[in-house]
């Protein structure tokens, strides 16, 4: 999104009387605006940095949402009304089938190593802000979390206990919540491949040892 478009929009919603509207774009301008002078380019404001200022502002408004109580229904729909705007300016998401392609074509090798860091700084280089709030989770590595954090945890597969659980990045309740449950799920598959792997070992063993009798 160019700065000029979106100081623009604002103009134009001014004229209107749109409030709300205003409101909901000059939070851009100026998110853009402090992002810029952080940035050492305040004359000459670069797309990325807009659209990262636009991202920024859309995860704060969502956690909003997300932990707004049920009964101020007034704030909740004023939330709502003001994502709807910045979702009118928010750059264009890719898929998750997007991503994976992405990551098969462009970073295979760096998949091959399964250095969780490595593919992180490289995959995160590529898609940082355009692929901003997705998270998955694949047992292959191909991304182990992909989003704006990483989510180490651990479990008692019994119980589901969870023993270690780390976070780094940031993330909406509904992100984190989704994040746990698929982080558990695939923590059971992977309890349930290391069973049969070490059934398939030790069975072999018995056999070899049968044999030698």
């Amino acid at each position: 999104m160019k700065f000029d478009v979106l100081q623009k929009e604002m103009i134009a919603a001014m004229k209107a009387r749109d409030k709300a509207r205003k409101d909901s774009i000059s939070a851009l301008v100026s998110a853009a605006k402090k992002l810029a002078i952080d940035g050492g380019c305040r004359e000459d404001i670069p797309e990325e940095m807009v659209d990262q200022a636009i991202m920024k502002e859309m995860k704060s408004v969502k956690e909003q949402i997300d932990t707004c109580p049920a009964d101020r229904t007034e704030l909740l729909e004023e939330y709502k009304a003001r994502l709807a705007v910045y979702e009118e300016f928010a750059p264009k998401m890719l898929s998750e089938e997007e991503v994976k392609a992405i990551i098969n074509e462009k970073f295979a090798d760096v998949v091959a190593t399964k250095n969780k860091g490595q593919i992180m700084k490289a995959v995160m280089g590529e898609l940082k802000g355009k692929a901003d709030g997705k998270v998955l989770l694949d047992l292959n590595k191909e991304e182990d979390n992909y989003g704006e954090a990483d989510v180490p945890i651990a479990i008692v597969p019994s119980t589901d206990e969870i023993v270690l659980l780390q976070m780094d990045g940031n993330m909406t309740r509904k992100e984190f919540d989704k994040a746990i449950s698929m982080a558990v799920g695939a923590c059971h598959e992977l309890y349930d491949i290391q069973k049969d792997a070490l059934k398939r070992r030790y069975s072999t063993k018995k056999e070899e040892v049968e044999e030698d009798e």
